[in-house]
């Protein structure tokens, strides 16, 4: 289960908070816990923090647990850009310090530059460019995650899309509305918004990338602090191997 992805989708729906509170400073801080077969195997921690037009979002996620035993990971991923009614990505960067790659995009007028990457994705056998075509409009994976997330809170539904590319592959991330239910989140029962989400690819992959069935599940969105939007309280994540569940943690406003 690829947690640093669906921990992406997560961080999706902290743009809300921006989009409520778009005027001066502030800052929040998220943690998620993820489990699978009732152990925990992964943890992560988002921080979004916003100035009048601009973000900046980072994502660590560790594995944890149960999982040490088999497998370590331990991923960075940082954002940045403006908010001028809708997202504008500026940089983005993707280290996975356990194998000690790493990529760093510059986002240009219709394009997206690969300022350094290891290793550099035309050096990587049987992985296809993407067409330069496909690059317009497209957004790293938090910088997306956070448009996805303004959009679904203006339309208070799931029913979304947006391009993303990683500077290896580029597909859409794709929000579906399933229902309205009362959940009990970190602060208690609320009224949850409970959405699928997909990922259809676009380009970049390789053929042995094809041959993975690739990533659906739920997330659960409510109002878990006064004076915040709804925010990922829970994901179900469908894996040939099983279900996996991440769950909120806490939700802190930084000082």
């Amino acid at each position: 289960m690829r947690f640093v992805l669906i921990a992406a989708i997560a961080a999706s729906f902290l743009s809300q908070s921006a989009g409520a509170r778009l005027a001066g400073n502030d800052a929040f801080t998220f943690r998620y816990e993820a489990f699978f077969s009732g152990f925990r195997i992964a943890e992560a921690t988002t921080t979004l923090e916003w100035k009048d037009d601009r973000y900046a979002m980072q994502l660590h996620a560790l594995s944890a647990g149960v999982l040490e035993w088999f497998i370590t990971f331990d991923q960075l991923a940082s954002s940045g850009g403006r908010l001028d009614h809708e997202v504008k990505a500026e940089r983005h960067r993707n280290h996975n310090r356990s194998r000690d790659n790493w990529i760093d995009l510059r986002f240009r007028e219709n394009t997206v530059e690969i300022v350094d990457a290891n290793p550099d994705p035309a050096s990587e056998e049987g992985r296809p460019a993407v067409p330069p075509e496909l690059l317009i409009g497209a957004l790293d994976p938090l910088s997306a995650a956070l448009a996805l997330g303004m959009s679904t809170r203006a339309a208070d539904s799931c029913d979304s899309e947006v391009p993303v590319y990683d500077g290896r592959r580029r597909y859409d991330t794709i929000l579906e509305h399933q229902r309205r239910e009362t959940y009990r989140g970190p602060a208690g029962p609320a009224e949850t918004l409970v959405c699928r989400f997909r990922f259809e690819r676009r380009a970049g992959y390789t053929e042995e990338a094809k041959q993975w069935p690739g990533l659906t599940g739920s997330v659960w969105l409510q109002q878990v602090e006064e004076g915040l939007p709804m925010l990922p309280v829970r994901l179900e994540v469908e894996t040939k191997y099983g279900t996996g569940y991440i769950h909120m943690v806490s939700a802190e406003e930084l000082r």
